[in-house]
């Protein structure tokens, strides 16, 4: 996704009617600052986590990978909805890959 300075976006992922994935890591590359604001499942408004997760794991510009230490397991049908926000003062991509197993 791209933000515009200081501006806010969300973005998901699908899930389908009777699949179960397991997130075992998260990648995550930006060109510049930013925080997660939420990273929630949409059926039974579920938050995988809310805050300030971005100041111990994603604080710095570049390449970023978060290993689970407990895998996320989400069951379909429902989508994961990531929201971020730039910190940077200026124009920033951010991409993230759930890293896991889908059955």
């Amino acid at each position: 996704m791209t933000l515009s300075a200081n501006g806010s976006d969300t973005t998901s992922i699908n899930i389908d009617q009777g699949k179960t994935f397991t997130i075992y890591k998260i990648a995550i590359r930006s060109t510049g600052a930013f925080k997660v604001t939420a990273i929630k499942v949409v059926a039974g408004d579920y938050y995988i986590t809310t805050g300030d997760m971005y100041k111990e794991h994603f604080q710095e510009r570049g390449n970023h990978l978060l290993l689970m230490e407990n895998p996320i397991v989400v069951q379909g049908s429902t989508d994961i909805e990531v929201s971020v926000t730039d910190t940077s003062g200026s124009t920033n991509t951010v991409s993230f890959a759930f890293i896991g197993d889908e059955r």
